[in-house]
């Protein structure tokens, strides 16, 4: 099965892929529950650095598109693995298109230089941990990586809800405060989020990884904030601040698309080993709440994902009303390339 590489600026080549993309997530999504916007997708492979590649998997039998392959390769760190998301049409599963199309893509891995794969396996409400990929991956080799949950909080919250978990959270923060701002961070708290967002990977709980901490300056941040804005999505931040030294020690950042504002999207949330068990990392998404009420906009629902392994984070969660409406497979497979493979037919942008 050949691949073919598409240029996301062109619209028939990227509107071609995003179909096939977005009809195998509607399968994993209640109506209504939101999803990828085409912007979302197109933003993230438009960066100068060639770190993110979309491709059409063509069934050799008739030529036609099957599959919508994202590839993402981390250019800093991790610079043997890839992020995979491999999405069969609906219309044609069952016919060996997955099993081809995964071939195919272990392969491009080889040739991209990379010898790992994590590949993203999303499951709905009706199928948590239980999805078609927990046959599929173990038997092409692939091990978990980890088990993801995904939860939804009903907006408004439960102003009860609220109240009673700032009473009891209230006391362990006595000596911090807390910052919010909406879109783009200054320059002095943009150096000190490049530092925790680079810190995250290596110190929250991820089942069988070894993850890295990672290396992001000023400039990096700024093309993420850049790739956020060209998303179409708003971002809301609030930072935890030590009072006596004015260090920067957690931060929580709520996103929603500006085109279906129904979903917001609960991203990191991190406080520094250091300054845990202070009860941060609740006060600072109720902070952040706060600024997404002040906003007036027409949610339904927050959404989050956490390890099943991040289990203080899920309790916060659940204290905030949270309740599991999906899950999600991380598969890894370590690559070795065999002598005598067939060379893989890429054509394309």
């Amino acid at each position: 099965m050949p691949l073919r590489a598409i240029d996301p600026r062109r619209d028939a080549e990227f509107f071609e892929w995003f179909d096939i993309l977005d009809r195998s997530e509607s399968l994993r999504e209640m109506p209504g529950e939101g999803g990828w916007q085409p912007d979302e997708w197109r933003a993230r492979a438009l960066p100068a650095d060639p770190t993110v590649i979309y491709a059409l998997a063509t069934f050799d039998v008739d030529n036609v598109p099957s599959a919508a392959v994202a590839f993402r390769l981390s250019d800093d760190e991790n610079r043997n693995v890839v992020e995979l998301h491999l999405h069969v049409d609906p219309s044609r599963r069952r016919q060996g298109v997955g099993t081809a199309a995964l071939t195919a893509c272990e392969q491009m891995v080889l040739q991209l230089g990379r010898t790992s794969i994590t590949a993203v396996a999303r499951e709905g409400r009706d199928e948590i941990r239980r999805g078609p990929s927990r046959h599929f991956a173990p038997e092409r080799g692939y091990r978990i990586g980890d088990d993801i949950e995904r939860r939804d909080i009903d907006w408004p919250l439960n102003p009860d809800v609220v109240r009673s978990c700032r009473s009891q959270w209230a006391s362990f923060a006595a000596g911090y405060h807390f910052e919010q701002w909406v879109g783009s961070a200054t320059d002095r708290r943009a150096h000190q989020l490049a530092d925790l967002i680079g810190r995250m990977p290596a110190e929250t709980p991820h089942a069988d990884f070894s993850l890295v901490t990672e290396h992001w300056d000023i400039a990096r941040f700024r093309q993420h904030e850049a790739t956020i804005d060209e998303m179409g999505r708003d971002v809301m931040t609030t930072i935890a601040i030590e009072s006596r030294t004015g260090a920067v020690v957690g931060y929580t950042q709520l996103t929603v698309s500006r085109i279906d504002t129904h979903t917001a999207y609960q991203w990191d949330t991190f406080v520094t080993a250091e300054h845990r068990g202070h009860r941060l990392g609740g006060l600072i998404k109720l902070a952040n709440y706060d600024v997404a009420a002040a906003r007036r906009l027409a949610l339904r629902r927050i959404r989050t994902e956490n390890s099943i392994l991040n289990q203080p984070m899920i309790a916060v969660n659940d204290a905030l009303g949270a309740y599991v409406s999906g899950s999600t497979a991380l598969w890894v497979r370590d690559l070795v390339a065999s002598r005598g493979a067939a060379p893989m037919r890429v054509t394309g942008a």
